[in-house]
C-alpha cells in the first residue's frame, strides 16, 4: 500500500471555477498539481504495483464550506496523471476509485492510498 498526501487543490482546478477564470490560468495551475504529484509519488516507483490498482482518495477539507465529491476529484485529475506518470502506470487501471471525506481544516490535504 503506497499513501501519498497531497495538498489541496488550487480553486482554479475545480470544475465549478473553469467558468470564472482564463483557461490558461487553470491550465498552469494543473501543470504544476501534476509535476508536483509526480515528485512526491516518484519514491514509490520500485513497488511492486500491478493493475488493476485500487486507489482510495480521502478529502479532508481546509473548512467548513459545502463541497461535493465529484468535483474534489475533478480538481485533482492533474495529480492523478502526475501519480499514473512517476509510477508507470496509465491511470485508467486506477480502478475501483473510493472517493470519501475525511476531517476538516489544518488548510486542508487530500491523502491517496493505492493498493493491489
Amino acid at each position: 500500500m503506497i499513501t501519498i498526501i497531497l495538498p489541496w487543490p488550487a480553486p482554479v482546478l475545480f470544475p465549478n471555477a473553469q467558468r470564472q477564470k482564463h483557461w490558461t490560468t487553470r491550465a498552469q495551475a494543473a501543470r504544476e498539481q501534476r509535476a508536483y504529484s509526480k515528485a512526491l509519488a516518484y519514491p514509490f516507483r520500485d513497488h511492486d504495483l500491478a493493475p488493476p490498482c485500487r486507489v482510495v482518495y480521502t478529502f479532508c477539507k481546509p473548512d467548513y464550506r459545502v463541497r461535493d465529491l465529484n468535483g474534489c476529484y475533478g480538481a485533482i485529475k492533474a495529480a492523478e496523471d502526475g501519480i499514473a506518470d512517476a509510477l508507470e502506470i496509465d491511470d485508467r487501471h486506477f480502478y475501483p476509485v473510493t472517493l470519501k471525506w475525511g476531517e476538516t481544516g489544518d488548510g486542508g490535504r487530500v491523502v491517496v492510498e493505492i493498493g493491489m
